[in-house]
Order: structure tokens, then sequence, then C-alpha cells
């Protein structure tokens, strides 16, 4: 009976985690205790979605039309921005630096190319803020377990996740 309840359960977690995504490719392991070892892989269009429904969140983005493009280590976002005069848009683009830090996903502007605009500007803090969140709601699905990022990796290619979901 407690081996069938355990299969419930990990049955409904591998649904939660699949349903809660609803985008990247997904693998499931059993890590052999009760808990499960999760690998999510995102493709620059489904991590352009999220940048671009972060962005659409605020007032004034700090770019429009956001463009991502994976490289080696960090993602660069290229779009336009509206000048702060009215005067019309520019061309502008910032790098995402992304980590893991005590079991979540953080990202971080690290190089802001916007006319106007420089890293100690407080819509950079307040942008990343609002997309570690974003990503880390993504990846994270499964409420009836903890949820712990163990790793992240950005290729030129894609974004791999790595997160186990304990018993």
């Amino acid at each position: 009976m407690r081996r069938w309840i355990s299969i419930c359960i990990l049955s409904l977690t591998c649904f939660l985690v699949l349903a809660g995504c609803r985008r990247g490719d997904i693998n499931i392991q059993s890590d052999g205790e009760g808990g499960l070892d999760v690998s999510i892989t995102w493709t620059e269009a489904e991590v352009n979605t999220i940048v671009s429904e972060t962005l659409a969140e605020v007032g004034n983005p700090l770019l429009r039309n956001p463009q991502v493009n994976f490289q080696d280590g960090h993602i660069l976002v290229n779009g336009e921005h509206s000048q702060r005069d009215g005067n019309g848009t520019v061309s502008g683009s910032f790098i995402l630096s992304a980590a893991v830090q005590n079991g979540a996903i953080l990202l971080q502007v690290t190089d802001v190319q916007i006319e106007g605009v420089d890293l100690t500007d407080e819509r950079i803090a307040d942008l990343n803020a609002r997309l570690s969140q974003q990503f880390n709601q993504r990846a994270e699905r499964a409420q009836s377990r903890a949820f712990t990022v163990q790793s992240l990796v950005i290729t030129d290619d894609d974004l791999t996740l790595s997160v186990h979901l304990q018993s």
C-alpha cells in the first residue's frame, strides 16, 4: 500500500511539473529516495517569452520588442528603448547573467547599453528582481514538494536547469 501511494505521488508530481512548465524539454528521473531530479531545457524563443512578459509588466520598460540571444554563460537581450524626452526610440541591449543562489535562479543585468541608462538605474534593480521571480515561477510548478535549483547552464543553443524535488 505504501509503495502504491509513493507511485501515485510520484506520478502526480511528474504531471504537475509537466503541466506547470508547459514549455521546454523536460527529463525526470527518480533519485531512489522518493525525490525527483528534473532537467528542464528552454530555447531562446521560450526565454524570449519570459523576458517579454516580464518587461511588459512595467509601465515604461527598458526595452520593447526584446530579442533574446543565448551566448555561452549569459543572455544578450536586444530591443528598442523609448527615449525619456519623447523623441522616439533608440536601439539598446543588456546582458543577463544567470546563477543559482540558495537553491533558486538569480538573474542580473551585468551590462547595459541603453542611452541614458546605467547599472545604478532603479529600473535595473526592479528588472533583476522581476526576471528572477519569473524564471523561478516558470521552473517551480510542483508546489507539493520542496524545490531546489541545483544548476543552470546557458550555451549558445539553450538554457538548462537542473532541479531537485524532495519527497
